[in-house]
C-alpha cells in the first residue's frame, strides 16, 4: 500500500528576508549543488563529489573505487600515484571548462553581508567580473592571515568571500590544500580555522541562506548546533528535494526551507526586490550631501565620493547626526562621539584657539599640504581638543572639514575630486594617527606631489608618535602643539561646566578659590585631565575608582567580559565583537540584551564600516590598563588572561593582530613577569593561532635572551627560525646576532665563544653599515671581548697577552667613538661605552697589564692614552696626566697623545687656554684625516671668540670629512659647550622644519631645528623675532639648542 506524502507548498520569500537582503545583511553560503547551475559548451554540468572521486580513481588507478570517499581516493592518489600537484591539477581540469551561470551572475545584482562557500571552483569570482553590473567588489579570502581591513579598503563596496575548503586558484599553496570533503576539514584546518569562525560570528546577527546543500549536510547541522536558534535571526535553506517533514523539523530549529533550485530562488528574489530598491537613492541637494555647499560649480559628484563619506570619512557640519551624550557620563570619561562637542560640554582650551588660528587664519589660502600634530600623554584631552577644533573650523569659519573614521580608508581619487569641486583647502582631522600610518604615507605623498592643499591635523600620544610615526615626518615636517596642564582660566571654565551640570562631586563643598587651587596643585596639574577629574570630584585615587567600578559590575559574566575588553583595549585598539564572542561566549545580541545596563558607563560600542564588525572600547585605554593591571596582579593571572585572549584572536583583522603583537613584545614580558614558564605558554598559544607570523618567534627569542630565567639555546633556535623564514628582515638578522652574542657571554668553552662571536659578526655584516642596531651590537661584541680579556690577564708579565689586550681596547674605543659620531642621538652608544669603562675600572689586572705594556712598548702611545683613561675612570686624573706627559717625553709629536692631553686639560684644567690650544693644534696635520681633533679645535676657538679661524676649520671639515662625520649636533654638552654662555640673535629665515638665526657672535647664520624651540611657541616664530640660545656643534659649525624667544624683560 503506498503512503501518500503531502506536497511541499510553493515557496514565497518572507518580507523579513527580502528586507534583510535590501539592507545588505544576508549571508549567502554556497555548496556544491549551486555549481550545478553551470554548464560547458556541450551542456555538461560540473562533477559532484562522487563523480570527481570516480574521475580521480580512473585517472590515477585505472578503475573506479565507489566503496571509498572522495577524500580517501584523492589522498591515495596523492600519496602513491600522482602526487599533490598532479591530483590538484586534474581537479582543476574538471572545472576549468565550465562558465559561471546566469544564476551566479545574478548574485552580483544584490548587496550581501558576506558570501561563503565550501566549493573550490571559481564560478562566483567569474560572476563578479562585470564591473558595470556588480553592486559590490568580491574579495576572496582563502587563509587566516590575509589582512582583512587592508584588502577590503582597497576596493569600493567590498564583500568578503570566504572559501573554506580552498580555491583552485591557490591549489598549489601548501598551506591550504584543497579539502575534498567536509568530514576531512578538521584534518586540514590549519591556516583557515578563523575563516569559518568569521562566518559563524556574523551568523549570530545575520540571516544565512544555504544554497546547494542537502538538508542532511554536516555543514548545516554543525552550524545550527553551535548557535542557539533563539539567539540568532532566522536562517534559510534552498533545497529542491525537501519534503514537508523536513520543513516542519527545520522550522523547530529556526530555519526556513525553500523547495526550489538556486536559479528559482534568485529569480524570486529578483522579482521581490526591484533594482531601484537595491541601493541607496541618489541625493540631489545639499541637505542630503552638505559637502555641496562648498562646490564652486553645481555638479554631480561620483558614486565613489558619496560612498567614501559613508564608510571612510565624516563631514563635520552644524547639523551632523550624533548620539546623545549626558554630562555625567562625559565627565567620567565616557565619550559617545560628537555629542559632547555639539552640546558644548567641553571646557575651552587655549590650544584649541592656537590650532584654529594656524589652520584657518595663517593658512587660509594654502597652496600645498600642511601638517599639524597635537601631542600629549594619554588622558590629557587630545581627542576632545581635536574634535572641538574640527567642529569650530566647520561651523564658525565655514571651511570644508572631514574626519577620518576609525576604519576609514584614504582614497587619493576622492580627495582629488573634492579639490576639483571646492577649489579651497580641505581640513582632514585624524585621531590616534599612529593607527593610520600605513595608509597616510602613500596618501600624503600623492597630495604633496599633486600640490593639493590638504591640511592634515592629527593627535597622538607622545610614546606612540615616537614609536610608529617616524615615516610621516620623512614626508612632511609637522608643526607640533603640545597638550599642557590646565591654566587657571581653563580650570574656571571647567568648573563652571561642572557646576552647571551638577557634576562637581566632592568639589561642591569647596569655595571657588579652593576649587581652582585643587586643580592647580602639582600632583593634579601634572596628571592627565581624565585622572584629575576623577580624583577631585570623587575624592579618591583614580586607580581605586577604576578598581571599585570593576568590582561592582554584576553579574560575574559581565565583569569577565569587561576584563576581556579592557585587556585588549589597553593597547588602544577597538575590540571586535567576534573576538569577544569567541573568548567569553557573549555575542553582540547577548550584550545588548543582558549586559548593556551593567556596563553602560564603562563600555562603548561601534562598528567597522568595512568588515561590518561590531566593536567595543572601554571609556579610555588608560582605564583599560588600570583594570588589567589590578585584576591580573600576578604572573599566573596575567598568563591565563593573555592565553584566553590569544586563543580568540583572528589575526586576519588588524586590530586583533595589533593586540597579539602588543601582548607578545619580548622585552615587555621579560620586565613584567617573574617567571619564564608562564610566558612560554603565552607564546605557545600565539604561534598556535598564527604560525606564519614570524615576528612571534623573534619576540619569543628576545624574551628568552633577556629574562633572568630564559633559555638561551631556545632563543637561538627561535631567532634562527624567524630569520630563515624571512631572510631579508634586518630586524630578525639583528636578533640572531644579539642572541649569539649573549650566548657567547654565557659559554665556558673558548672555542664555542669564538664560534658564536664569529657567527654574530657574520650576521652583522649582512646588515646596512648605517644601521644603528647593527652598530650597537658590533660595539657590544668588542666590549664583551675586551672585558673578558681583562679578566683572563695573569698577575705576572706576559708581553704578548698585554699587547693584545691593549690593542683590543684601542679597537673597542675607536669603534665606540665612531658610533657616537654617527649616531649622536642614540643613548645606547653612550651606555655601551660606560659599560666598557665600568668593567675596566674594577679590574686591577687590566690596569697592571696596561702598565706592563706601556713599559715594554716604548712606541706604544695608544697604550698610554688608554692607561690614562683607566686611571681617570678610577678617580685618579693626576695619574692620567703623568702618563700622558711621560708619553710626550718619549715622542713629542704623537698626535693621539696630544689630543688626549687636550681633553684632559679641558676636563681638569679648563683655564689652561694656551695648553689646550697647543695640544689640540698638535693633534693633527694639514693633510691627515683626523677630523675629530679639528672639530674640537674649531669649537675651542669659537669659545675663545676666535670666530674667523673657527669658521675656517668648520668649512674645511664640511668639505673634506666623510659624509657621516658629525652630521648632527649631540644631544648633550661636551667639555667645551658645557661652559659656553647663552648667545643672542634674531631669526633671519624661516624654512620648512628649521630656522636660520643671525648672531653677532659668528660670521654666518646659525642653524636651529624646530625641535630646539619650545613646542608652545615654535609655530609663532617669524623673521625678526629676537631669541636667546645655547650652542653646540655639528660638522658645519655652531647649532642653536634650547632656543627661547626674548621678552622685553630679558632684553
Amino acid at each position: 500500500m503506498s503512503v501518500h506524502r503531502p506536497k511541499p507548498p510553493k515557496f514565497e520569500l518572507p518580507f523579513v528576508l527580502t528586507d534583510a537582503v535590501r539592507a545588505g545583511r544576508v549571508i549567502i553560503f554556497l555548496g556544491s549543488g549551486a555549481s550545478k547551475e553551470c554548464i560547458d559548451t556541450k551542456g555538461n554540468k560540473p562533477p559532484d563529489g562522487d563523480q570527481l572521486r570516480d574521475s580521480i580513481a580512473l585517472k590515477f588507478f585505472g578503475k573506479e573505487m565507489k566503496n571509498r570517499t572522495l577524500m580517501t581516493v584523492s589522498e591515495m592518489a596523492i600519496g602513491s600515484a600522482g602526487g599533490t600537484v598532479a591530483v590538484f591539477e586534474h581537479v582543476n581540469a574538471q572545472f576549468s571548462q565550465f562558465n559561471a551561470s546566469d544564476t551566479h551572475k545574478s548574485l552580483s545584482d544584490f548587496s550581501w553581508r558576506l558570501i561563503a562557500t565550501t566549493n573550490y571552483d571559481t564560478f562566483v569570482e567569474s560572476a563578479y567580473t562585470d564591473v558595470k553590473r556588480r553592486r559590490q567588489t568580491l574579495i576572496p579570502f582563502v587563509k587566516d592571515d590575509e589582512p582583512v581591513e587592508q584588502r577590503m579598503m582597497e576596493a569600493m563596496n567590498p564583500v568578503q568571500y570566504l572559501k573554506l575548503h580552498g580555491c583552485l586558484n591557490h591549489r598549489l599553496d601548501k598551506d591550504i590544500p584543497l579539502v575534498l570533503s567536509w568530514e576531512q576539514y578538521s584534518t586540514y584546518r590549519e591556516n583557515r580555522t578563523r575563516l569559518f569562525d568569521r562566518m559563524r560570528d556574523l551568523a549570530k546577527e545575520s540571516p544565512i541562506v544555504f544554497i546547494g546543500y542537502s538538508l542532511s549536510d554536516s555543514h548545516i547541522r554543525d552550524l545550527v548546533n553551535r548557535i542557539e536558534p533563539k539567539s540568532r535571526p532566522r536562517w534559510y535553506m534552498v533545497d529542491p528535494n525537501a519534503e514537508v517533514e523536513d520543513i516542519n523539523y527545520w522550522a523547530t530549529r529556526n530555519v526556513g526551507v525553500f523547495v526550489a533550485y538556486f536559479s528559482e530562488f534568485m529569480s524570486e528574489l529578483d522579482k521581490s526586490i526591484p533594482p531601484l530598491m537595491r541601493f541607496l537613492p541618489t541625493a540631489h541637494d545639499s541637505a542630503d550631501f552638505p559637502l555641496r555647499d562648498f562646490y564652486v560649480v553645481k555638479t554631480e559628484e561620483s558614486d565613489q565620493l558619496k560612498a567614501s563619506f559613508q564608510k571612510d570619512l565624516t563631514l563635520v557640519h552644524a547639523t551632523m547626526p550624533h548620539p546623545e551624550q549626558t554630562p555625567q557620563r562625559f565627565y567620567s570619561g565616557y565619550d559617545t562621539g560628537w555629542g559632547c562637542i555639539v552640546q558644548r560640554l567641553d571646557a575651552r582650551r587655549s590650544i584649541t584657539d592656537d590650532l584654529l588660528f594656524k589652520i584657518t587664519l595663517e593658512n587660509e589660502n594654502a597652496t600645498e599640504p600642511l601638517f599639524f600634530i597635537i601631542r600629549g600623554p594619554a588622558g590629557a584631552g587630545k581627542t576632545i581638543v581635536l574634535k572641538r577644533a574640527a567642529f569650530d573650523a566647520a561651523t564658525g569659519y565655514k571651511l570644508p572639514v572631514v574626519w577620518l573614521q576609525e576604519s576609514g580608508q584614504l582614497r587619493t581619487d576622492v580627495f582629488i575630486e573634492m579639490w576639483d569641486h571646492i577649489q579651497k583647502p580641505i581640513l582632514l582631522f585624524i585621531d590616534q594617527i599612529s593607527l593610520h600610518v600605513d595608509k597616510l604615507i602613500p596618501f600624503m605623498k600623492v597630495m604633496k606631489n599633486r600640490k593639493i592643499p590638504v591640511i592634515f591635523v592629527g593627535a597622538e600620544r607622545e610614546a606612540d608618535w615616537a614609536t610608529y610615526c617616524g615615516g610621516l615626518e620623512d614626508i612632511m615636517v609637522p608643526q607640533f602643539l603640545r597638550m599642557k596642564g590646565l591654566s587657571s582660566g581653563e580650570v574656571e571654565n571647567l568648573l563652571d561646566l561642572l557646576k552647571r551640570h551638577n557634576c562637581l562631586g566632592d568639589l561642591e563643598e569647596k569655595k571657588r578659590p579652593d576649587q581652582i587651587a585643587a586643580f592647580m596643585k602639582p600632583e593634579h596639574a601634572d596628571r592627565q585631565l581624565l585622572v584629575a577629574l576623577h580624583v577631585l570630584t570623587r575624592g579618591m585615587p583614580f586607580e581605586k575608582i577604576v578598581f571599585d567600578e570593576y568590582n561592582r559590575v554584576f553579574p560575574e559574566q559581565a565583569r569577565r567580559m569587561y576584563l576581556d575588553i579592557a585587556s585588549m583595549n589597553q593597547f588602544a585598539v577597538p575590540v571586535r565583537a567576534g573576538t569577544i564572542s569567541r573568548i567569553c561566549g557573549i555575542d553582540f545580541k547577548d550584550y545588548e540584551d543582558k549586559f548593556f545596563e551593567p556596563l553602560v558607563d564603562m563600555v562603548t560600542t561601534g562598528i567597522d564600516n568595512y568588515s561590518g564588525d561590531r566593536t567595543y572600547r572601554t571609556r579610555h585605554p588608560r582605564v583599560a590598563e588600570l583594570v588589567f593591571r589590578q585584576v591580573c596582579d600576578n604572573d599566573r593571572a596575567k598568563v591565563d588572561q593573555f592565553v584566553r585572549l590569544i586563543e580568540g584572536l583572528d589575526v586576519g583583522y588588524s586590530s586583533d593582530s595589533r593586540v597579539l603583537e602588543s601582548i607578545c613584545k619580548g622585552r615587555t614580558l621579560a620586565e613584567n613577569f617573574n617567571g619564564a614558564d608562564g610566558v612560554r605558554e603565552i607564546y605557545e598559544a600565539a604561534v598556535a593561532i598564527a604560525p606564519k607570523q614570524n615576528y612571534l618567534y623573534q619576540q619569543w627569542a628576545i624574551f628568552e635572551s633577556n629574562h633572568i630565567h630564559g633559555d638561551i639555546l631556545r632563543a637561538e633556535e627561535l631567532a634562527e627560525y624567524a630569520s630563515e623564514a624571512e631572510p631579508r628582515s634586518m630586524t630578525f638578522i639583528h636578533t640572531r646576532a644579539e642572541v649569539a652574542r649573549k650566548r657567547a657571554n654565557r659559554e665556558s668553552s673558548v672555542v664555542v665563544k669564538e664560534q658564536l662571536r664569529r657567527q654574530s659578526r657574520q650576521l652583522l655584516d649582512r646588515m646596512p653599515i648605517n644601521d644603528r642596531f647593527g652598530r650597537s651590537t658590533t660595539c657590544k661584541l668588542l666590549v664583551d671581548e675586551t672585558t673578558e680579556l681583562s679578566e683572563e690577564l695573569g698577575d705576572g708579565e706576559n708581553l704578548s697577552a698585554d699587547r693584545f689586550f691593549a690593542e683590543k681596547l684601542k679597537d673597542t674605543e675607536a669603534a665606540l667613538a665612531r658610533a657616537q659620531q654617527d649616531f649622536p642621538d642614540d643613548a645606547e652608544m653612550s651606555e655601551v661605552e660606560a659599560r666598557l669603562w665600568k668593567g675596566m675600572k674594577d679590574k686591577a689586572k687590566a690596569m697592571a697589564a696596561l702598565e706592563r705594556a706601556w713599559k715594554k712598548m716604548p712606541r706604544g702611545m695608544g697604550t698610554a692614552v688608554r692607561l690614562g683613561k683607566l686611571h681617570a675612570a678610577t678617580g685618579r686624573p693626576e695619574k692620567e696626566r703623568a702618563i700622558l706627559l711621560e708619553a710626550l717625553d718619549r715622542i713629542a709629536d704623537d698626535k693621539e697623545v696630544h689630543y688626549a692631553m687636550a681633553l684632559h686639560l679641558l676636563e681638569h684644567d679648563p683655564k689652561d687656554f694656551s695648553g689646550i690650544e697647543r695640544h689640540l693644534s698638535s693633534s693633527f696635520t694639514l693633510d691627515d684625516q683626523n677630523f675629530e681633533a679639528r672639530h674640537m679645535l674649531a669649537q675651542f676657538k669659537f669659545s675663545r671668540g676666535e670666530t674667523g679661524p673657527s669658521e675656517a676649520l668648520f668649512q674645511d671639515i664640511a668639505k673634506r670629512a666623510p659624509r657621516t662625520f658629525r652630521r648632527f649636533a649631540p644631544k648633550t654638552d661636551n667639555s667645551i659647550t658645557v661652559s659656553l654662555p647663552n648667545y643672542f640673535g634674531s631669526v633671519d629665515q624661516v624654512r620648512d622644519g628649521y630656522f636660520l638665526i643671525r648672531t653677532g657672535s659668528y660670521p654666518t647664520k646659525v642653524f636651529a631645528h624646530r625641535s630646539a624651540f619650545d613646542d608652545a611657541e615654535v609655530d609663532d616664530i617669524e623673521v625678526g623675532v629676537a631669541v636667546e640660545m645655547r650652542i653646540r656643534f655639528n660638522r658645519y659649525g655652531p647649532v642653536a639648542v634650547d632656543v627661547r624667544r626674548r621678552t622685553s624683560q630679558s632684553m
